[in-house]
């Protein structure tokens, strides 16, 4: 279930990033008004893009935690140091 949930989101994300990259490399300066200044044209294609790569990274490193826990067969523990932060009132 959770890999096809994930597999959904990554089509979904890879769907709507084209949508942004394809509007902002063929934008549509019909509803321009005067006085309203444009951003510069590489600005705006490195606005559109860098998010893009950093959601591709988010998507491998999600999938690589995914398959680490399903191969390791068993839930990993917690360090010892992570029961003391989550829950202080349990010492």
């Amino acid at each position: 279930m959770s890999e096809t949930l994930f597999w959904v989101a990554v089509a979904c994300c890879a769907i709507a990033q084209t949508f942004i990259v394809r509007s902002a490399l063929k934008p549509n300066r019909a509803d321009v008004q005067d006085g309203v200044p444009l951003p510069s044209r590489p600005s705006e294609i490195a606005w559109t893009i860098v998010p893009g790569i950093v959601l591709v990274v988010v998507f491998v490193l999600t999938w690589r935690a995914m398959h680490e826990q399903a191969t390791a067969g068993e839930h990993r523990p917690a360090p010892a140091g992570a029961l003391a932060l989550a829950a202080p009132s349990l010492r």
